[in-house]
């Protein structure tokens, strides 16, 4: 949770119950709600969502709510946003299969790792701020804006190829594919923002097989 419960009044139902806030954002800190509450309201917000951005966001500024929030106030709406992330990102392909990467999730630092060690030091220092706004939703709380933002960057790291239309330059396909990059982003709905930010660059193209 943003903050730990406390007495007070629920700022939907107005009944004096155990009230927290789940969005980090400090002008959203003193939006509480009660647990039923918030509960249903995170499932209005989804049920409400459309096309492939399947945003589960605060009531207040309308950002991205963290997903480790989202599993303790409605651990069902969790399975279903897990749900919408693999058939966000599903394609037919010798039967439907998803792309989502379903990996471990390591620390943020997982970062540098994915980075080539003679990379110009602001670069670097550019890349790991995004990764960061893209990871936590500081000062850009939309994850769709800034996995755009980390793309256009990363993109300036990898022209080891000629870039043919559709088709990303080899190193930028390495670093999103399956257990690439995206694995290391813990939150689902963030996650899924930069893959689906990467197949809207780089849309997978039918093969004979297909």
């Amino acid at each position: 949770l943003a903050d730990v419960p406390i007495e007070g009044q629920c700022q939907v139902c107005c009944e004096t119950e155990q009230v927290f806030a789940l969005c980090t954002r400090s002008q959203c800190m003193s939006w509480r709600a009660c647990r039923p509450c918030w509960a249903k309201l995170l499932s209005q917000r989804f049920d409400g969502a459309y096309g492939l951005r399947m945003q589960i966001g605060c009531p207040s500024c309308r950002a991205s709510l963290p997903g480790a929030a989202v599993r303790d106030v409605a651990p069902e709406l969790a399975e279903r946003q897990l749900d919408w992330a693999r058939s966000a990102l599903s394609v037919d392909c010798c039967g439907e299969v998803s792309i989502f990467q379903e990996g471990p999730a390591p620390t943020p630092a997982a970062l540098e790792t994915f980075l080539p060690a003679e990379l110009a030091a602001q670069m670097r220092t550019n890349i790991r701020k995004c990764w960061h706004e893209h990871l936590l939703g500081g000062s850009i709380p939309h994850e769709m804006r800034t996995a755009k933002m980390l793309l256009d960057l990363l993109a300036q790291v990898f022209p080891d190829t000629v870039e043919i239309e559709g088709v990303p330059p080899r190193g930028l396909a390495a670093l999103f594919a399956p257990g690439g990059l995206p694995s290391a982003v813990p939150d689902v709905q963030r996650r899924a923002a930069l893959q689906l930010m990467f197949r809207r660059r780089y849309p997978l193209t039918r093969t004979p097989c297909c």
